[in-house]
């Protein structure tokens, strides 16, 4: 069960115990959409906050990962060179 805390789960292994796969994905969906999850997450934050009594952060850290790029960017900068033919050169 760890496991499925950790990397979630699929909707059709959702345990039998529950509403039908199809039935929990649109619930969902439909919070998803009208940004509910959003909302909990949010006033679950501030009453944790009030509840440790410490105000709302004067700071943010955002994490960000790099990415190595070229100058020219684009595809030209990531895609391989062909090989050359031994007839296309002068000098061999």
């Amino acid at each position: 069960m760890l496991s499925a805390l950790v990397n979630g789960i699929r909707w059709r292994d959702l345990p039998r115990d529950l509403s039908p796969w199809q039935t929990v994905y649109d619930h969902f969906r439909r919070w998803q959409t009208f940004g509910v999850l959003e909302q909990v997450q949010h006033a679950l934050i501030a009453q944790a906050r009030r509840r440790d009594r410490r105000g709302q952060p004067k700071t943010v850290a955002v994490e960000s990962q790099s990415v190595p790029t070229t100058q020219k960017g684009g595809r030209a900068g990531t895609t391989v060179a062909k090989k050359k033919s031994k007839g296309a050169s002068a000098t061999s």
